[in-house]
């Protein structure tokens, strides 16, 4: 029976469950069916468990009950994990926890349960989505995971820092098909919003070469999906992508040495190619060798 807010029983327990979650569990028991039904907003259940900060007992247990309410979304088109981020993000003291951790690394009981709500959240809807068994995934696989919820930008950026920040090898993480590691995925998707988190958490990330011998540097670089587009008319545009691109090369100049296995150019040669002066001449000023030549001879031009 639901209410005039479309609530059931089992909805309602959900909201106050803070800390038991025995009387969830025994209306689960009784009717499995009720975790399926939606209340006006579009939450099933754990929808309403996620967004009123039930414990994670609770959420754990709706989720081993039936797994196949990760997928489902709230009148919005939120997943559960996207509410429970958004949810944590509007919430003043949420809000404030994270932001304390990214500044100066404190992680409190606050910012602890979140993490500990959404690493099992991620993973588990990671599982789904691949068809996978309950439980079958590595956890090291969260930042390929977390690229699989539809989140970007500044949220995704923020949920890789902190990831990063507690085990910044997650970001050497490769997956079987492709050998994309999450960098690569980052810069093909051109998030470099998102791309920011590992860049300065594991600079290393970036010399990591998938199956095809092909840099997160070369997928960056790719404009392909740009090319027919007003993007590049739009200076602005052009400059930023300039500014995204170079980030790469700062944050491990070596890049530079690896062709691209596509077009068998270096990327100071395909920016080159593009006829874009500008980021060759900067990518060449970040390679310690390159640039001592060129600062040589741009001073011996201007004598």
């Amino acid at each position: 029976m639901q209410n005039r807010h479309g609530d059931t029983p089992l909805h309602i327990l959900t909201r106050v469950s803070s800390r038991s979650s025995y009387k969830v569990n025994l209306l689960m028991e009784l009717n499995p069916s009720a975790l399926f039904v939606k209340n006006d907003l579009g939450y099933t259940p754990l929808g309403t468990a996620i967004v009123s900060g039930s414990s994670f007992p609770v959420i754990q247990m709706i989720v081993e009950k039936e797994p196949s309410l990760l997928l489902e979304e709230d009148k919005n088109g939120r997943s559960p994990v996207q509410l429970l981020i958004s949810s944590f993000q509007q919430n003043i003291p949420g809000s404030l926890a994270l932001r304390s951790y990214l500044k100066d690394g404190y992680m409190g009981n606050i910012l602890c349960k979140f993490w500990k709500k959404l690493q099992h959240l991620i993973m588990r809807t990671y599982e789904r989505k691949l068809g996978e068994t309950f439980g079958s995934i590595d956890d090291t696989f969260f930042c390929h995971a977390t690229l699989a919820q539809g989140i970007e930008g500044e949220t995704l950026r923020q949920v890789l820092a902190v990831a990063l920040s507690i085990e910044k090898t997650l970001a050497m993480k490769i997956e079987a098909e492709f050998g994309n590691s999450p960098l690569h995925i980052l810069a093909e998707r051109k998030d470099f919003i998102a791309c920011g988190a590992i860049l300065s958490k594991c600079p290393d990330a970036v010399m990591i070469k998938n199956h095809q011998e092909r840099l997160p540097l070369h997928f960056a670089m790719d404009r392909n999906l740009m090319h027919s587009s007003e993007h590049l008319v739009n200076i602005y545009e052009k400059d930023k992508w300039r500014m995204n691109v170079l980030k790469f090369v700062v944050a491990n100049p070596e890049s530079l040495e690896c062709q691209d296995s596509c077009s068998g150019f270096y990327p100071y040669m395909i920016a080159a190619a593009e006829e874009d002066l500008q980021l060759t001449f900067d990518m060449l000023l970040e390679h310690p060798v390159i640039s001592e030549s060129l600062r040589y001879k741009t001073n011996k031009l201007k004598k």
